[in-house]
């Protein structure tokens, strides 16, 4: 605040108060007790005016069923008032949603102008509106054009070049390296760089909204690389003979009114850096290509969506051209698991994944365990399997159980690779919903009082045993990278 007014540019802080969320901003009614804002919401503008912050901007929501730039508890009671602000608020584009209930309740300039002055002539005839709290904004919208300098001699300078070098500064030392297994930095001699990702062209230099501030001096990875190293040791995805550097430049854009639903990189960028990986570990020899010793489609996409940053291809048995059926007669999930692993191995020559799952019932010993999907003498009958399951738990109090997924990665090498995941609930005393499969309508989650089967299948993806088991895999496997570089 005061480095930017000592220069002449008048601080501005925003948007008071509790504006912490975009979507539904301009309607939003935020109930919050006067102790939450005063600890959590309020003190940092309170720093601000402190440190002599000459303007306010108010927010568009309302506090306590109260538009902000028509609160006059917030802007005139506690921030002129108790506060001692001497500044002027100024509004949000189009916030103050009547301009004399506005003025009145503290809010000094209406943005964005110029806006008719008739409606506040009228008030102070018909007595609405006093002179008083009209000379009062006047002044404090004079005092903020003294401040500024703009009322003097005094003129605002910029260095372009000055500010050029500030800028690259605090992009370098704004730079987080996560990890570098010697990686960086790059060798620019006899160096060939193939890029990934659309912002390797288009680089993320400014957001969207009231921020987007274009630069004529905005260049981009790819294009700087061409003029560091060479067009002709620069490419973008497409194969450059002798290439050992691969870069994907990714993002996630967040823009004005919109909050992202999550902190995810966009969708194409996870394709650009999955292509990226795919290309790196081509380029140095690796195998590419996974075979799931299975046909379940909704395995494969679920398997898929998790390691496929680190293979070419992940296949089904059909997809492979392989028909094989592995005899299930180990004593554990994990032994089942690595059988059928390391059999589809031995058959393609490729890596491959075998998994074996099932439901574990603390009041049965752990059944029916290896025997989940023939229960009830025959394979695969749901409705079977969960009546004999219900039958032998009847008056039964303890109903704990989890369901167990061993997860086995076989290499041409003969290493395997093992991980397992769990899903905790209780057997339910009946049936309740309709999605899923297998045991979901009586596997129960006491912490959402609801059945597997009634919160469906996405919320299962992400929290179940297969989930977890493949979750576990990756670390082992990226564990083995880090282990491998150092």
């Amino acid at each position: 605040v005061t480095g930017l007014q000592d220069e002449g540019v008048i601080a501005n802080p925003k948007h008071f108060a509790a504006n912490s969320q975009e979507r539904d901003r301009l309607v939003i009614d935020e109930k919050i007790p006067e102790r939450v804002l005063r600890e959590i919401y309020f003190p940092a503008f309170k720093a601000c005016i402190d440190a002599g912050a000459m303007t306010v901007m108010s927010a568009y929501n309302k506090i306590n069923g109260q538009s902000c730039a028509l609160n006059e508890w917030l802007l005139s009671d506690v921030l002129k008032k108790e506060w001692g602000f001497k500044g002027a608020v100024i509004s949000d584009w189009g916030a103050s949603y009547e301009q004399v209930p506005a003025l009145k309740a503290g809010t000094d300039l209406t943005m964005p102008g110029p806006r008719g002055i008739q409606c506040i002539i009228d008030a102070i005839k018909e007595g609405s509106l006093s002179m008083e709290k009209l000379d009062d904004s006047v002044r404090r919208i004079l005092r903020v054009i003294v401040k500024s300098g703009r009322l003097s001699e005094r003129s605002v300078t910029f260095d372009m070049e000055a500010a050029k070098k500030i800028v690259e500064k605090a992009a370098e030392e704004g730079l987080i390296l996560l990890k570098n297994n010697s990686a960086l930095p790059a060798q620019m001699e006899d160096v060939k760089v193939v890029f990934y990702g659309k912002r390797a062209k288009k680089f993320t230099a400014y957001s969207e909204g009231s921020g987007k501030v274009p630069s004529c001096f905005v260049t981009n990875p790819y294009d700087r690389a061409g003029e560091l190293l060479g067009a002709e040791n620069v490419a973008f995805e497409s194969d450059i003979p002798g290439a050992k550097l691969f870069i994907a430049v990714v993002g996630a854009d967040g823009q004005e009114g919109a909050d992202r639903p999550d902190m995810n990189m966009d969708a194409d960028d996870v394709e650009a850096a999955r292509r990226a990986v795919l290309a790196a570990k081509k380029a140095g020899g690796k195998t590419m290509k996974l075979i799931i010793a299975s046909n379940n489609a909704h395995k494969l996409e679920e398997i898929r969506a998790i390691l496929g940053g680190r293979f070419e291809e992940i296949l089904s048995l059909r997809e492979a051209g392989i028909e094989h059926e592995t005899v299930e007669d180990g004593t554990t999930f994990a032994e089942n698991a690595a059988k059928k692993a390391r059999e589809i191995t031995e058959l393609s020559g490729c890596c491959a994944l075998g998994d074996d799952s099932g439901l574990c019932v603390d009041a049965l010993d752990g059944a029916p365990g290896l025997f989940s999907a023939r229960f009830s003498g025959v394979h695969g009958d749901d409705d079977a399997n969960i009546r004999v399951l219900l039958e032998k738990l009847e008056g039964v109090t303890d109903r704990g159980a989890h369901f167990c997924c061993a997860m086995a990665l076989s290499r041409p090498d003969g290493s395997l690779v093992e991980a397992e995941g769990r899903f905790y609930g209780q057997i339910a005393t009946e049936r309740a919903g309709t999605g899923g499969f297998g045991y979901d309508p009586v596997f129960y989650l006491p912490e959402y009082g609801m059945t597997v089967a009634q919160l469906g299948t996405d919320f299962k993806n992400r929290v179940s045993h297969r989930h977890n088991a493949l979750m576990a895999l990756l670390a082992k496997l990226e564990a083995e990278d880090t282990h491998q570089e150092d």
